[in-house]
């Protein structure tokens, strides 16, 4: 009769033991996409009058690896190319009737989603108008990010080793007073006496 009970009970364990494991292969993925950082570039192609082209082809090219990444406007005239990865691109958008724009010099940063608007000229799409871009507009997010490159990091005086002296680097960051990074003691808005103007 022990030997029954002994048997019954393992055969429980496992089976508890193998619906966890279906549980977690089911909602560990999930958790591990969440946490991925993507970086896309959304916009809106319209006509000179404002109004939007649907359909239009829209190819960001990545100057860095050769690789294009394409997608074609929604009946709003928006687009959207997620899942790019952080480097140089130029971006083109065409539609028949309309001169082809691109624009180039575009740098696509970790986690950012940038807003390239087009407003493509009538005319033959053998045409191509190029715009050059200094800076892209991240609309698509209401926080606020700053890259602070490799050599500033490395070349740059850092008062007292504090590497929440770099913050002040980024627009709408203050410094006030001490730089010295008071363990536990650290307001929300201040880190080792930066603080951030919201």
């Amino acid at each position: 009769m022990k030997q029954t009970h002994g048997r019954t009970r393992s055969r429980r364990v496992i089976g508890n033991v193998k619906l966890i494991l279906v549980l977690l292969s089911i909602f560990l993925p999930a958790s591990f996409l969440a946490a991925q950082q993507v970086q896309e570039f959304t916009g809106r192609v319209t006509d000179p009058s404002g109004a939007v082209l649907a359909k239009a082809m829209v190819i960001a090219h990545n100057v860095d690896s050769g690789v294009d990444t394409s997608t074609t406007t929604t009946s709003t005239g928006n687009y959207t190319i997620p899942y790019l990865i952080p480097g140089h691109y130029s971006i083109s958008a065409t539609a028949p009737g309309f001169e082809t724009g691109v624009r180039t010099g575009l740098t696509l940063q970790v986690d950012q989603a940038a807003t390239v608007n087009f407003a493509l000229k009538v005319g033959s799409t053998t045409e191509t108008v190029t715009v050059n871009a200094d800076s892209l507009l991240d609309a698509a997010k209401a926080d606020n990010g700053v890259v602070i490159e490799n050599t500033r990091v490395t070349e740059l005086p850092l008062n007292g080793r504090n590497v929440g002296m770099l913050a002040v680097l980024a627009p709408g960051a203050l410094f006030e007073g001490d730089s010295e990074y008071v363990k536990g003691g650290v307001k929300p808005d201040q880190w080792g006496g930066v603080k951030v103007d919201r």
